[in-house]
């Protein structure tokens, strides 16, 4: 004989609350770590200072040559390259990791902040 009563209610899960009007847009934010090819030399593109003259230049692709230097391939400097480390500079408290250029001074610049949103490829 067959049985009259209902099936037994099924859980559902709970609905999300709907997102107030004044919440916060969050993006996803794309962070692009050093780039190595499978098996190949580590790749940055970062702006190019001359610390010790206190001049910055715009964006160089560098691959690192050995643990922490880099050869850079810049227009200003092309078609030489300029050898340099990875440190962060920082101006008025705006930082950024820069190549820090072996760089002949030929002048006294200011200081200014450097780019952060270089891409060299």
């Amino acid at each position: 004989m067959a049985s009259c009563a209902s099936p037994a209610p099924t859980k559902t899960a709970p609905s999300e609350p709907p997102v107030p009007s004044h919440a916060p847009n969050v993006v996803p934010v794309d962070v692009r770590p050093d780039v190595a090819p499978a098996g190949g030399p580590v790749h940055r593109c970062l702006p190019v200072v001359a610390a010790e003259c206190g001049c910055t230049y715009d964006c160089g692709d560098g691959v690192e040559t050995a643990p922490g230097v880099y050869e850079v391939t810049h227009l200003v400097w092309a078609p030489s390259t300029v050898r340099a480390r990875i440190k962060p500079w920082c101006v008025a408290g705006d930082c950024t990791d820069a190549f820090f250029g072996e760089i002949v001074c030929s002048g006294i610049c200011t200081p200014k902040p450097a780019r952060h949103d270089c891409a060299c490829r």
